[in-house]
């Protein structure tokens, strides 16, 4: 199964036309993948700025994107430019610019009550942004495919550990093939060695992408498992190897990524899953409580009622 399915509307060729720029982007000169890098990033600029505009912004001659247009199978730039441009008509409002009014709208305040306002409006854009995408005709599908996989494997290092830890542990405690591939001590081989055909593998890499999520998920689609990458670019390596890819926006006023977004969509595909099984998950779910309670995982002792009581 394939992240986009069909050619039937502009928004769909579209999509396919990023998906091809995705995977060719490893094989890329540097150059070329600084143009192409652009484009993912930033396909609203593409549909509305000149080819010079659209150089100058990106960083390269006005004679990278004629060359980029060719190598994705384009005779001119301006037939690659006019996918974008009949995909954004059909997408809609761009996020993309509320994002930079909002910036805009804090820009020189230094009030607490201010920036709070700010990281609120900017949450609240990074969600409409990750719900736009949830409805894509390819998401129900994978769910699917995940409900029927021998084995859901979890994968992300660095930073992105935090987002594999909570993803295995609610996955988890609804879905027992589940399974967290940790870094530890650097020995990741022991978690994979029996990952194959039937599988599937979820991987989380946000810039700077971690080394070894990149050689974990390469071995699994070797061994022809199913990869999802969940990242914060098109241009990330680890969206090149993934048959589906959520691009998250993480777009935030601190100096980090937001991690909100994600997790946020770890939940949502939990639940849309919760939904869509046959399993009983209520009693595994159960099974799993009545066993933490019987070793004492739990502070028991723990009234309920108002937390001022």
């Amino acid at each position: 199964m394939e992240a986009v399915i069909g050619e039937s509307t502009e928004m769909e060729a579209l999509s396919l036309l990023i998906d091809r720029l995705t995977r060719a982007y490893p094989e890329l000169s540097r150059q070329l993948k600084r143009a192409a890098s652009y484009l993912l990033d930033h396909p609203a600029d593409v549909a509305m700025l000149t080819m010079r505009g659209l150089a100058a912004e990106a960083g390269v001659p006005p004679s990278t994107l004629p060359r980029l247009a060719k190598v994705l199978g384009y005779a001119t730039y301006r037939e690659l430019r006019a996918v974008f441009q009949a995909g954004h008509r059909e997408r809609g409002p761009d996020y993309r610019q509320r994002a930079e009014s909002l910036r805009h709208d804090g820009a020189g305040s230094r009030s607490g009550l201010a920036l709070i306002e700010e990281v609120r409006r900017r949450h609240l854009a990074n969600v409409d942004k990750l719900v736009r995408s949830l409805a894509e005709p390819w998401v129900e599908p994978l769910l699917d495919l995940w409900l029927a996989c021998g084995k859901v494997y979890v994968v992300g290092m660095q930073a992105s550990a935090y987002f594999t830890g909570y993803a295995h542990y609610i996955g988890h405690m609804a879905f027992p093939n589940w399974v967290l591939v940790p870094n530890e001590n650097g020995v990741v081989a022991d978690f994979v060695t029996a990952v194959g055909s039937d599988d599937a593998l979820i991987g989380f890499a946000f810039r700077p992408c971690a080394r070894d999520t990149i050689r974990v998920t390469q071995f699994a689609k070797r061994r022809g498992a199913h990869i999802t990458a969940i990242t914060g670019s098109r241009s990330s390596p680890l969206a090149s190897i993934a048959d589906a890819v959520f691009v998250v926006p993480t777009d935030s006023p601190q100096f980090f990524e937001s991690f909100a977004p994600t997790v946020m969509l770890v939940e949502m595909l939990v639940v849309m899953m919760v939904a869509r099984t046959e399993h009983d998950v209520g009693n595994r779910i159960q099974s799993l409580e009545d066993a933490r309670h019987a070793l004492g995982e739990y502070w028991d002792d723990w009234v309920s009622g108002s937390a001022r009581d």
